[in-house]
């Protein structure tokens, strides 16, 4: 399953990508984050059946594929130049987030024996951040490029 995941991605990001350079990325990895959180509850209750775990890898994998969409959504909204430097603080307290997350998950099976009660937290912040990317406000375009725009349209005309 973990096989089918990453084939699934290996479609599904370039997809993604595609349709975040011709519609709202503010959409697209809204809907690519609420996706993932839909595998993650398929994983929590479908009592590990196969189907259930083809559909998880297949969901799951547009929470991961939709990461190039949602990159290209900083450096709309940031600019180019501090992009190196904002991606590089995003990773680094992604890196610091995902430490306690494993402990934590460890920590639940232990008590309750099922990882039910964490995949229904992970659905909870996968929510959230796609209410976060939705709400992103639609970034505009610097006036430099604006006019850049319309020289190159006036011109071809």
């Amino acid at each position: 399953y973990v096989g089918l995941t990453a084939l699934a991605t290996v479609v599904i990001r370039p997809l993604t990508g595609w349709l975040g350079d011709r519609q709202s990325k503010q959409t697209v990895g809204a809907i690519g984050v609420l996706l993932g959180a839909a595998g993650l509850a398929v994983l929590a209750y479908g009592d590990g059946a196969w189907w259930a775990l083809v559909l998880f890898a297949v969901l799951f994998s547009f929470g991961d594929g939709v990461n190039s969409v949602t990159w290209a959504l900083v450096g709309d909204v940031f600019g180019r130049a501090h992009f190196a430097t904002i991606r590089g603080w995003i990773s680094m307290f992604q890196s610091f987030a995902s430490m306690p997350a494993a402990v934590y998950t460890g920590w639940i099976y232990d008590r309750t024996q099922s990882y039910t009660q964490v995949l229904l937290a992970f659905v909870i912040c996968y929510g959230a951040a796609a209410v976060v990317l939705w709400l992103i406000p639609q970034p505009s375009r610097p006036e430099r490029l604006e006019v850049a725009a319309g020289r190159a349209l006036g011109a071809s005309s």
